[in-house]
């Protein structure tokens, strides 16, 4: 699984980085990808990520914060053929 580190990032940066990563993940033919935002002072890119769809991304199926990890999330990419 394909992580990207978000700390000490602004929510604009943030969410500019994740879409390019996710079109890196998909290239790799990734499932899922891990976002690490921190749980503390990541709460606004946290935010951020739960209001992206895939009307941001077309490759993004779902979203959800990582179980035991409050300081992460997965998105949970669609296969393309």
């Amino acid at each position: 699984m394909m992580s990207l580190d978000l700390h000490r990032l602004l929510v604009q940066e943030a969410k500019e980085k994740i879409l390019d990563f996710i079109d890196k993940a998909v290239a790799n033919g990734e499932a899922v990808v891990r976002l690490i935002h921190g749980f503390n002072h990541g709460l606004k890119i946290k935010n951020m990520i739960l209001r992206l769809s895939s009307k941001d991304h077309p490759a993004i199926q779902t979203i959800q914060p990582e179980l035991g990890n409050s300081g992460s999330t997965l998105i949970y990419l669609k296969y393309f053929d």
